[in-house]
């Protein structure tokens, strides 16, 4: 199976340049069905939780973190046999690579890492919702904890510190991941928070001034279609 190279330039919420990304991509697309491939389903979290957790969240005054799984398919261990070129730059004349874990790009990536991620919750207690699998809550006399998940990315609504913490740490001993204590942007949302009047805002200004950008003549102000 072949592979190539991803480049991608991850950014802040205001539109500037926060990291630089390669990662190696194997061409799944020559993957049989049956022979190196077999279950491949993988929920996506649904528009209407995302902004039922935010609103919660919001109106129950909660503490929000968020939770970036690292290389997060390549932490989940592939469960066929798979062989894969040499990436470009570190060719080696007769050899090849055998997969120990998944590789983002193959069929059952996906599948295998939300199998992962919905254990490492199930472990610390956590109850996956019938509605929708991305959705993972934890209730104790302490307080609550509310996670929802979009691949990588899972954003945390909580009411105990102590929590919190615990959750942090437990969740470490089974995936590589990072943590931080605030939320500013959410599968390409902006999210800004008035803890007074409990309100979360929810926006896409810099991807809809994109657009305009594209799509409009250079002559014309995107701002004159504000409404």
């Amino acid at each position: 199976m072949k592979v190539k190279w991803v480049y991608v330039t991850k950014r802040n919420v205001d539109g500037s340049v926060k990291e630089f990304k390669a990662r190696i991509v194997a061409c799944g697309y020559a993957q049989k069905e049956g022979v190196d491939f077999n279950e491949t389903f993988a929920g996506t979290i649904r528009s209407t939780t995302v902004r039922t957790f935010f609103a919660v969240v919001a109106a129950q005054n909660m503490e929000m973190g968020l939770v970036d799984a690292l290389k997060a398919f390549t932490q989940s261990e592939i469960d066929c046999l798979l062989y894969c070129e040499m990436p470009k730059g570190f060719e080696i004349p007769g050899h090849c690579i055998r997969l120990n874990m998944a590789l983002e790009g193959t069929k059952q990536a996906a599948h295998l890492w939300q199998d992962k991620l919905a254990k490492a919750f199930e472990r610390q207690g956590f109850t996956r919702s019938m509605v929708d699998p991305s959705m993972f809550t934890l209730r104790k006399e302490a307080g609550t904890i509310i996670a929802i998940a979009f691949v990588d990315d899972i954003a945390v609504g909580y009411t105990d510190t102590a929590m919190w913490t615990a959750f942090k740490q437990g969740l470490q001993h089974d995936i590589n991941c990072k943590f931080e204590d605030k939320i500013d942007k959410f599968i390409g949302l902006e999210i800004s928070r008035d803890r007074a009047a409990k309100t979360i805002t929810l926006t896409q200004k810099n991807y809809i001034q994109k657009l305009f950008e594209r799509h409009l003549d250079k002559d014309e102000k995107w701002w004159k279609y504000q409404t």
